[in-house]
């Protein structure tokens, strides 16, 4: 037997809005861990402070790359959102029109 699958009209457009906002917190929390981090960087020096100060970069990579990454999930999502918009208009108007031309009068079992 085959899977149903029911979703709301806005299920993909309140993902998409969750989806940024999310994609929002988790850079800046990547952030928010190095500066957290930046007092005991002041006490560092030599090969500790280098491995500081790369982990630093990285960290701020980091953060790009997944706000890159939600960016795009976002924008897959706002699409797919778009295409099931369109395709229950599609389906509306093709059931609509289907309906107006159905001859209902001649379906209708007549007793002889």
């Amino acid at each position: 037997m085959g899977m149903k699958f029911a979703m709301e009209g806005t299920a993909l457009a309140d993902h998409a809005k969750r989806t940024d906002a999310s994609s929002s917190d988790l850079g800046a929390m990547v952030l928010a861990f190095v500066q957290a981090a930046e007092p005991v960087a002041k006490s560092m020096n030599g090969p500790v402070k280098a491995s500081f100060n790369s982990f630093k970069q990285n960290a701020n990579m980091v953060a790009d790359m997944l706000n890159t990454s939600l960016q795009g999930i976002l924008n897959s999502t706002n699409e797919q959102g778009r295409a099931f918009q369109q395709h229950t208009e599609q389906a509306s108007e093709a059931f609509s029109s289907g309906q107006a031309g159905a001859n209902f009068d001649a379906a209708v079992a007549r007793s002889v």
